[in-house]
């Protein structure tokens, strides 16, 4: 791909992670031990276990659901979309901003799950406390007190998508991320050529024009189909003949470089006039070429007209001398 760098950010991203999640086991225990203390509570007063169990339940469960299940998944799917992007065909820029969002989601969601969990220890003792102060005829009005402050539980937002192809480019994206997403070097490369041709094409002309314009006046561009055809053309021609080198030098594994196709897709646009007149020029001249004495392939392929005939077609009406002439030799030696 253009720009791209092969590099694993799924698992760098894995351990970014990890080093977030260090702490998680400490964390874990830290809330178990909040729940024990309860439990010491609790069994100084044994009428208070039927009001505070549920909530006691509560952070249990969402302890080992937050820790076991709600995390771990959070990190498959930061991990999972890490990789979608590192298969993608997208610039290092774009991978790395991928693996800041993604490591910056699963923060997100990780602080907002100890904050939870925080909130609802804070409660449980505060609630605990309350009880244990009052008498049994104010635990319905605790209860009742409390119930609607328990906090909830943080909602999951989905995971950020990975970059696509054009999303550096800025305001240039509208007109040129469809190109880009279609991932072909080869496209890419045939419009980029295009683009210079056509401007070769109608710098030429403009220059050659001048004079035309400055004395008798008219358009910028006079021959507009012609110059959009002749920078069309010019591209085509660069790009088929570079194309077909590497494929008779056996190098088709690396592609040309961009700057040099679209560096010589300008030259040609611009001196295609002078490039079609030399080579119409080489052509009619290899045509109307006068057949040689010295060459025999020039004789025997140059047409017969009035005034030369090739010896290869010259009528058999020789002299007695001539045909004399062209005895061999006697041969002495015999």
């Amino acid at each position: 791909g253009m720009g791209v760098e092969e590099t694993d950010y799924a698992g760098v991203l894995a351990r970014e992670i990890e080093e977030v999640s260090d702490t998680d086991r400490a964390q874990q225990q830290r809330y178990r031990t909040d729940v024990a203390h309860v439990d010491s509570l609790l069994a100084q007063l044994p009428g208070l276990t039927a009001h505070v169990y549920p909530i006691r339940w509560r952070l249990l469960a969402e302890t080992d659901d937050v820790f076991e299940e709600d995390l771990p998944d959070l990190r498959r799917m930061a991990l999972n979309q890490m990789e979608a992007s590192d298969q993608a065909n997208l610039v290092t820029s774009l991978k790395q901003q991928d693996k800041l969002a993604l490591l910056t989601w699963y923060q997100t969601h990780r602080k907002q799950y100890i904050t939870y969990l925080n909130a609802l220890t804070q409660r449980l003792v505060q609630f605990t406390y309350a009880l244990q102060r009052s008498d049994s005829t104010g635990y319905g009005v605790l209860v009742k007190t409390y119930e609607p402050t328990w906090p909830l539980r943080p909602a999951v937002t989905p995971v950020p998508p990975h970059s696509q192809q054009g999303d550096y480019l800025g305001v240039f994206e509208q007109a040129m991320g469809w190109l880009l997403e279609i991932e072909s070097y080869a496209l890419v490369m045939i419009i980029g050529m295009v683009g210079f041709g056509l401007l070769g094409a109608a710098s030429g002309s403009f220059i050659r024009d001048s004079d035309r314009r400055r004395t008798q006046g008219g358009p910028f561009v006079e021959d507009l189909p012609g110059v959009l055809i002749k920078g069309f053309t010019a591209s085509m021609v660069i790009f088929l003949g570079i194309q077909g080198s590497l494929a008779v030098l056996g190098n088709g594994g690396e592609p040309p470089d961009s700057n040099l196709l679209f560096f010589m897709a300008l030259v040609g646009a611009v001196f295609s006039d002078r490039a079609w007149d030399w080579a119409r020029q080489k052509f009619e001249e290899t045509l109307n070429k006068e057949p040689s004495e010295d060459d025999p392939e020039s004789i025997a392929s140059a047409p017969v007209s009035g005034g030369f005939t090739p010896r290869a077609f010259q009528p058999h009406n020789t002299t007695a001398t001539q045909e004399k002439a062209a005895e061999p030799p006697p041969n002495f030696l015999a």
